[in-house]
């Protein structure tokens, strides 16, 4: 536990906290126990005293009385009173039965293992009550007893003697040294067929003896005491009254897991009703668990803790991914094998588990002991959700409880202001980036747009102000995250500098070539969506880009680029942006004073090279372009007048044509028109959206292909095998009906015969009789099996359909007598399952066809022999007739 604290929390200071919480809450919940145990006294006392008449005036006298009798016989007295008094050969000795069977547990010297403990067997000798919860200590002050109780021929007690023997349980109130609220006594009862105990013991307890009474159920009397060593096999116990007691110790080694040594069977059994209902477990021989069933079990955990009364105080996130259940139900395999089965073999990677090793995974008080890191607290959610409040609370289990506390700790003050300015940068940035393209279309010279570009620029400044506040200047220009720190400077800087020179040239009134170019600098805001990139979902996806493309400088530049454009709109929408801005910057042409490109005709130059002094593909019209008018500035107006437009355009370029409307192509246009300025950005614009948006498109199109055939794959080995085992349960369920009805008609067939009515239907001259432990039929007993309602619901689960007919007999394995036994039912019915195809007529008619071959080259042969032969055989008998006897 210290270790997984040390860990978890980190500073020394932080782990000293979570031990001083934890010693705070174990003196809360013992003051609590006090309490309760003081206001139980009370009110036993209270309830004596208001209910008291004549019968428990008398009960009370009685129980004086044997107090008084017990302590006269502890202050001393002559063994031989004592015998006369409570003679153990007489009286006592007819009511002993068998005697009492001790099985010494030995344990390893580990830290953790406590020094002993008593825990009765489920299912095994007499009923056994346990009173010790906390560990055996042997010292030399004070030591504890081990009382064996004698049920004997007592069931007929009286009320007194059942109230007397309560009584005196309630008021026994002892203490021992070094330890809190311990009993001393360890009762064990034992009756007509023996009784059990089993003692957990290191192995440096076997040379110590422990002292032991003897006394008869609804007495408080002891009527023998002696000593049991426990390095000794078969000991004959001398009691101190006369007499001895015979008994038989087993010294095994532990076999048992720590976990689960200290497991009330009653809190054991409620945490197997628990988990039952929430699995909804029918037969648990069959029933096995998949990462499927955990989650709608806690599911349903979950349903059940909101609506039970009893609220836990630890809250905590339930809900598990699926890969993080599969986590857990291979964990499981893994901590059975390991703590439970004790082997070491490789772990199968399927997430399956039998119910009962789930249920004994389940019942382990330090689960999550057994891994490490996320799976231990994964395991730790699983358990506490399912099991609720019966989950065993050990130190382990809170520690953890209290480290995955920790972990969700608030956040400070500066934190919380470093993730405001981060989140308002965020939101500056996708506002100012949709205020660029509606200041583009919508009246460009509104005084309001420098109003919300100086809010976010303000924004930006603050963020950069804040952050180097919060994580010191030097961590900030200097840290880990430097680059985007600068890069984040420079944009407030290039922000602050628009706003400036905005603000200047509209005071001013100056429409100069400078304040053209003022537009031209608003394209450094796209150069902001690359912050975008550090949200969750943006650094995946770069990560994904940047993954095949790594392995090159190039590569490593286009996966920058790539990561600015995550989806197809937002690449539509910087690349309109960025080429809307460049024509509203450098054109003037309208589609009113120049008109549309397609009217004007290209006009090729002349042969002998006169072009009027015009050159290039632009300058070339008929009928020639107005004044000021430019091919490609009117293309340019009349496909990215507007940014929704421009987008359409762009995105017709990306998928199909990229032509105007009289089939002229505007890459080539604007190509010849712009320069190495618009091939540059187009070269740019279409590397990322064809080499990497679309492959990523189409990697996450293979992907969730992938992971879906693989998932069905998983759910096909899932269904085999949950198949397997259903066909194994109604296999199972078939034999015992079968059995069953079979012993029914045959003892309704055997009754005749018991009664001399009939000779020839004896159960042991049947032919369907029981024969070395196996069932054989005969084809009456089969064909009424058949007509049983069980059995033929039974034949339906399997998907067999077989019909009391005659000749349906003949299609099983018989034996000589006309028999069939129950195995080989069995297997003809596997054989029968599933419906008629016509492979399985072409394999019957080739299983035929060759049969009928070796017959027949069986019976040339035996032919070929018989034709060798004759002629030898007669003339044998020719030569065997003597000649004088025809004389």
């Amino acid at each position: 536990m210290a270790d997984f604290a040390a860990t978890s929390l980190g500073p020394p200071g932080r782990f000293q906290q979570l031990i001083e919480e934890l010693v705070a809450q174990h003196d809360r919940e013992v003051q609590l126990l006090k309490s309760e145990n003081e206001q139980l006294q009370e009110q036993i006392i209270s309830v004596g005293i208001d209910y008291a008449h004549e019968e428990t005036h008398g009960l009370k006298l009685e129980i004086e009385q044997l107090n008084e009798e017990i302590r006269r016989l502890q202050r001393g007295g002559d063994p031989e009173e004592r015998c006369m008094e409570h003679p153990l050969r007489e009286e006592a000795a007819e009511m002993l039965s068998g005697p009492p069977t001790i099985t010494v547990d030995c344990l390893e010297e580990l830290p953790e293992v406590r020094q002993g403990e008593v825990e009765p067997e489920s299912g095994r000798g007499a009923s056994r009550t346990r009173v010790a919860p906390e560990p055996l200590e042997l010292d030399e002050n004070s030591k504890p007893r081990l009382s064996f109780l004698n049920q004997g021929e007592s069931p007929r007690e009286s009320p007194e003697r059942e109230s007397i023997r309560e009584s005196v349980e309630l008021n026994r109130s002892v203490s021992l040294s070094r330890a809190v609220s311990h009993e001393d006594q360890l009762v064990v009862a034992w009756g007509e067929e023996g009784g059990e105990v089993l003692l957990h013991v290191p192995r440096s307890m076997l040379d110590k003896s422990i002292p032991f009474d003897v006394q008869t159920v609804g007495s408080a009397i002891r009527i023998g005491s002696g000593r049991m060593q426990l390095n000794c096999t078969r000991q004959q116990w001398i009691l101190d009254c006369g007499g001895f007691l015979e008994s038989e110790i087993h010294i095994e080694k532990a076999t048992t897991p720590a976990g689960m040594r200290r497991t009330s069977i009653t809190t054991r059994a409620r945490i197997i009703e628990r988990l039952e209902k929430l699995f909804d477990v029918k037969d648990g021989a069959a029933k096995v668990v998949m990462p499927a069933d955990l989650g709608l079990a806690m599911h349903n955990a979950t349903l059940l803790n909101t609506r039970s009364a009893k609220r836990q105080s630890a809250k905590f996130e339930s809900r598990l991914a699926p890969e993080d259940l599969d986590e857990v139900m291979i964990e499981l395999k893994r901590i059975h094998q390991k703590a439970i089965e004790k082997i070491r073999k490789a772990v199968h990677s399927q997430p399956v588990l039998s119910w009962s090793s789930f249920v004994e995974c389940m019942l382990l008080q330090d689960l999550p002991k057994f891994s490490s890191g996320h799976a231990a607290l994964h395991l730790f959610i699983v358990q506490r959700e399912l099991l609720g409040d019966e989950m065993p609370a050990t130190g382990t289990s809170q520690a953890l409880l209290m480290a995955y506390e920790k972990a969700k700790k608030p956040v400070s003050t500066s934190q919380r202001w470093v993730s405001i300015v981060t989140a308002l940068s965020t939101a500056a940035i996708i506002v100012s980036f949709a205020f660029m393209g509606i200041s583009l279309d919508t009246d460009p010279d509104w005084p309001g747009w420098i109003i919300l570009d100086g809010i976010c620029a303000i924004i930006f400044v603050a963020e950069v102000v804040v952050k180097s506040l919060v994580l010191t200047p030097s961590e900030y220009f200097f840290g880990r995250d430097c680059v985007w720190n600068l890069f984040d400077v420079g944009l407030s800087f290039v922000a602050v500098t628009e706003i400036i020179l905005s603000v200047l040239f509209v005071s001013a009134g100056a429409q100069t070539r400078a304040a053209l170019a003022l537009r031209g600098l608003r394209l450094a805001r796209m150069a902001r969506l690359a912050k975008l990139m550090r949200m969750p979902l943006l650094e995946e996806l770069a990560n994904l880009i940047s993954g095949p493309s790594a392995a090159s400088a190039h590569g490593r530049m286009m996966a920058k680029l790539q990561a600015d454009t995550p989806y197809v709109p937002c690449d539509c929408e910087v690349i309109a942006l960025g080429f809307r801005a460049g024509v509203q910057t450098v054109s003037q042409s309208t589609t009113d004073r120049c008109g549309y490109g397609d009217y004007y005709e290209f006009k090729l130059p002349d042969l002998d090279g006169d072009d009027d002094g015009m050159t290039g593909m632009t300058g070339m019209t008929d009928p020639p372009l107005p004044p000021g008018c430019k091919l490609h500035y009117m293309y340019g107006v009349e496909f990215c007048g507007s940014v929704f437009g421009c987008m359409f355009s762009i995105f017709r370029c990306m998928i199909s044509e990229c032509t105007s409307k009289g089939g002229r192509s505007l890459t080539m246009i604007f190509s010849d028109g712009f320069g190495i300025q618009f091939d540059v950005f187009y070269a740019a614009a279409m590397v990322v959206v064809l080499f990497g948006l679309f492959n990523i498109i189409t990697a996450i199109f293979v992907e969730a292909t992938l992971n879906g055939l693989k998932e069905n794959e998983v759910q096909r080995r899932y269904a085999k095998a949950y198949e397997s085992n259903y066909m194994t349960e109604q296999l199972a369920k078939l034999v015992m009906t079968v059995s069953t009805q079979v012993q029914k008609l045959r003892s309704r067939t055997a009754l005749p015969a018991i009664l001399g009515l009939s000779s020839s239907n004896s159960n042991s001259s049947s032919p369907g009789a029981l024969q070395n432990g196996e069932i054989y039929l005969s084809e009456e007993e089969f064909n009424q099996l058949v007509r049983q309602p069980d059995v033929r619901l039974i034949l339906n689960d399997l998907d067999v359909s077989v019909e009391p007919r005659p000749g349906i007999f003949e299609a099983f394995s018989t034996e000589q007598d006309g028999t069939v036994s129950l195995s080989e039912l069995v297997s003809g019915l596997m054989r029968l399952r599933g419906d008629l195809h016509k492979v399985d007529m072409v394999i019957a008619q080739m299983s035929l066809d060759h049969m009928q071959k070796q017959i027949g080259v069986k019976v040339v042969a035996t032919r070929a022999a018989s034709k060798i032969a004759m002629p030898k055989a007669i003339a044998a008998s020719e030569n065997a007739v003597s000649p004088g006897r025809f004389l």
